[in-house]
């Protein structure tokens, strides 16, 4: 009844505490599942996927603004091709003019260096319209207009320089030649206006708008993708901080557990031990009554 009224107390306290450690254990799986680090999870969730889709925005505007950049390149170079066959062409006139007027070889430098020019520059302009078919229609009407005027350019000088002045004069007055540059100035004008877009003011403009768009898409996706990692950094710290906070939970509950059975072993051994003690000593204080030898006396004591 006595060991009984020992053991019972304590086994009744371990299964409190084993009870408390179960507790426990659940309140950190909960903890876990908090709702907070579940709304945490989201919105790093969400800034990454913000992150990603501003750098795809920021990619296909950078995309869009160097097909602009291109073409607007072209367009700038088709004007400055288109301007220096004006150029020639009017150069080779004056030259032409001046020689049928003088009659003196020194004015028909313009026109020769026109004529040694202008095949090289109209092949430059029909390549940069070739990806551009009605462009590339115009710079070939161009080129055939062109070679009309410097075959009736050539017909005047070699009427000059056999017939004379005069000769020269009467196929100058026709106004053919007027004709045929009027014709190729409007050629030129179509050009320009067929690229005017990419070479005006407003085209800039456009340009720098889809730059300053692309830059701020750019830079909003850089400070997404930074907040997501930032984001992911403090969830990382969160969780490890749960799981180091769970585990001295358990170190503790796991050594208050051994404390307590190392309790209830002691309190069993003292009891085992004290029960059969008790009987050796109260016999021992039975013999010592009835014992009578000086000696077997001694050993009594010693028990």
């Amino acid at each position: 009844m006595t060991k009984h009224s020992q053991v019972g107390p304590l086994k009744r306290r371990l299964e409190l505490q084993i009870g408390s450690v179960a507790d426990l254990l659940n309140a950190g799986r909960k903890m876990e599942g908090h709702p907070n680090n579940r709304i945490f999870k989201t919105v790093v969730t969400l800034w990454l996927t913000l992150s990603v889709a501003g750098v795809i925005l920021a990619a296909i505007t950078w995309f869009q603004l160097s097909t602009r950049l291109e073409e607007g390149r072209k367009a700038f170079a088709i004007r400055s091709s288109a301007n220096e066959i004006l150029r020639l062409v009017i150069d080779a006139e004056t030259g032409q003019r001046g020689y049928t007027i003088t009659g003196k070889d020194l004015f028909l430098e313009p026109y020769s260096r026109a004529l040694t020019n202008l095949p090289a520059e109209m092949e430059r302009l029909v390549h940069l319209s070739s990806d551009d078919p009605a462009m590339l229609s115009r710079s070939v009407e161009l080129r055939a207009q062109i070679a009309l005027i410097l075959n009736r350019l050539a017909m005047i000088v070699e009427t000059r320089r056999e017939n004379g002045f005069q000769a020269a004069s009467d196929v100058i007055s026709t106004g053919v030649g007027k004709q045929m540059m009027d014709k190729m100035r409007s050629e030129i004008r179509g050009i320009f206006s067929m690229k005017s877009e990419l070479t005006s003011d407003e085209g800039q403009l456009d340009r720098s708008r889809l730059l300053r768009a692309s830059l701020t898409s750019m830079v909003a996706g850089f400070l997404g993708i930074g907040a997501g990692i930032y984001g992911f950094r403090l969830s990382r710290l969160t969780l490890e901080h749960q799981k180091r906070e769970k585990d001295l939970v358990e170190a503790k509950l796991e050594a208050e557990r051994n404390s307590e059975q190392k309790s209830l072993f002691l309190a069993n051994m003292s009891h085992e031990i004290r029960t059969p003690m008790n009987a050796i000593l109260g016999f021992g204080e039975l013999l010592d009554h009835e014992l009578t030898s000086p000696k077997q006396k001694q050993y009594l004591k010693s028990i």
